[in-house]
Parts: C-alpha cells; sequence; structure tokens
C-alpha cells in the first residue's frame, strides 16, 4: 500500500500580548491509493480491490489565551475533507468529510507544563443512497453515521533554563 504525500503550511501570530492565533493548511495526495492487490499462495484468492481515492484538504485554525503567567486556555477548529469516494464507503471504512471542535487548559510551573484537553469529532452522515439508488460497488448501501470524544492528558519538561 502506498502512503500519501503530503505538504503542510502554517503560521502562529499574536493578536495581543496574551492572545495567540494559529492557522495551517495541509493537501494531501490521497489519489495514490488507487488500489489495492491481494496475494495469496492459492491465486484462485487473488484479488485487486479498487480505492479511487481523491486528494483531500485539511484547514486547522487554533486560539490560545494566557489568563496568568501559569495557566492558558485554547480552542481549536478542524476541517477534514475525505479523500474516500462514495463507491467505496462500507462498514470497512465509512469515511466521510470531519468536522473536529476542540477545546483545552495548561498549566505552567517552572520547567513543568501540564495540559488537558477535549476534541469532538463529528463524522457526520455519510450517504450511499442517492435518489434512491445505491452507490457502493459491493452492495452496502446506507446511511453511515459516526462521532468520536477524544480525550487528552499532557505533561512536559523544558531542559532549557533560558
Amino acid at each position: 500500500m502506498n502512503f500519501p504525500a503530503y505538504c503542510s503550511l502554517g503560521f502562529h501570530l499574536f493578536a495581543t500580548v496574551k492572545l495567540g492565533r494559529a492557522l495551517d493548511g495541509s493537501l494531501f495526495r490521497c489519489d495514490v491509493n488507487d488500489e489495492i492487490t491481494l496475494n495469496f499462495e492459492n491465486p484462485a484468492l487473488n484479488q485487486v480491490i479498487p480505492q479511487d481515492y481523491r486528494n483531500s484538504v485539511q484547514l486547522r485554525l487554533g486560539l490560545e489565551y494566557q489568563l496568568t503567567e501559569t495557566f492558558a486556555v485554547r480552542g481549536g477548529y478542524i476541517h477534514d475533507q475525505t479523500p474516500q469516494p462514495i463507491e467505496i464507503t462500507s462498514p470497512l471504512l465509512p469515511d466521510d468529510t470531519r468536522n473536529n471542535w476542540s477545546t483545552g487548559i495548561g498549566y505552567k510551573r517552572g520547567n513543568m507544563n501540564f495540559d488537558l484537553g477535549y476534541m469532538y469529532v463529528g463524522i457526520g452522515d455519510r450517504n450511499t443512497v442517492i435518489d434512491g439508488e445505491g452507490q457502493n460497488e459491493n452492495g452496502f448501501d446506507g446511511v453511515y453515521t459516526a462521532n468520536a470524544h477524544l480525550y487528552m492528558l499532557g505533561f512536559g519538561y523544558n531542559f532549557n533554563n533560558n
């Protein structure tokens, strides 16, 4: 399987002394995933599974506000375009364009950093039936719905005393 190349560009700017803004985008070359070839000792089992992935874009926006010298609050948004065509959407990988929202806090004490975060991943509804006709190549037609709740706990230590 080929892994997609990607290119990212991002910026972090301070709107004020306490408010930082981040913006970045990535282009994923997912079109390298055009098929999966399965080879077995028994050639009767060999097959090629079409994938036909498209290139996709991911955009990210983040804010960090420094409440005090030790506490910061953060928020963010990610728009993650799916590379998967509707014709291969199935229970194996029911992908859809994602809209992710995140929030978090940070605490700094001396050389140590403690972070706590949460992200809601809204994958949404992916319907493989359009105008009453199934679009999936293998008949796995229906509405695929998903979301995820991600939690993060982090610890960091800065060895630089400057």
